[in-house]
C-alpha cells in the first residue's frame, strides 16, 4: 500500500485492517466483523444463535492467533506444518463436534461465515483438511454453494496473502 505512512495517522490504532462505510471508520477484524454481520443481519434471530454465532467467531481468532505465530515463526515451512499435525486437528475436531449436520447455527450468521473463512484458507493449504471430519465438510460446502459466497470465491486472487510453499 504506497500511501501507508500517510493514512497509518489517520487509522484509530494505526494498524490495519480498518473499513470506511460513510462516516464510520473501524478498526479491529472482529468489531469490522460485527458491524457488517449487523448490517446484513447476521448476528442471529435467536439468543442461542447469537450466542453461537459470537463463540464461533471469538474461535475463529483464536484459532488464526496460534496459527499465525506458526506462519510467521522463523521456520515457516515446518512450523506450519507441524501446527497441522499437532493443535491444529484438535482445533477442526472441536468444531466438528459443535457443527449440527451441516449448519452451527439454525439461519446463517456472522460466526458461521468465521469458521467457513478458516476452513476456507486451511483448506488452500491443506486441501484433504475435512477427510475426517464429514460434518464440517459437508458446512463447508453448502456454504460455498451460497450464490453470492461462490460469486466471491470465483474472484479470490486479490486476497491470497500467503504463499504455500511447504
Amino acid at each position: 500500500m504506497e500511501s501507508w505512512p500517510e493514512m497509518k495517522a489517520s487509522t484509530p490504532f494505526g494498524k490495519l485492517p480498518i473499513m470506511q462505510d460513510g462516516d464510520v471508520t473501524l478498526a479491529q477484524s472482529v468489531a469490522i466483523a460485527a458491524y457488517i454481520g449487523r448490517r446484513a443481519g447476521m448476528l442471529g434471530s435467536t439468543d442461542e444463535d447469537f450466542g453461537t454465532s459470537w463463540m464461533l467467531t471469538m474461535q475463529v481468532e483464536d484459532i488464526f492467533t496460534e496459527f499465525a505465530k506458526h506462519y510467521y515463526g522463523a521456520n515457516k515451512d515446518a512450523d506450519c506444518a507441524k501446527y497441522f499435525e499437532e493443535a491444529g486437528p484438535n482445533a477442526v475436531q472441536q468444531l466438528e463436534n459443535l457443527c449440527r449436520g451441516d449448519r452451527f447455527t439454525s439461519s446463517l450468521t456472522m460466526g458461521e461465515l468465521s469458521i467457513f473463512c478458516l476452513l476456507n484458507l486451511f483448506l488452500d493449504m491443506y486441501p484433504d483438511l475435512l477427510e475426517h471430519y464429514p460434518k464440517l465438510n459437508v458446512f463447508y460446502n453448502r456454504i460455498a454453494a451460497q450464490p453470492k459466497v461462490a460469486k466471491f470465491l470465483e474472484n479470490m486472487d486479490f486476497v491470497q496473502w500467503y504463499n504455500k510453499t511447504w
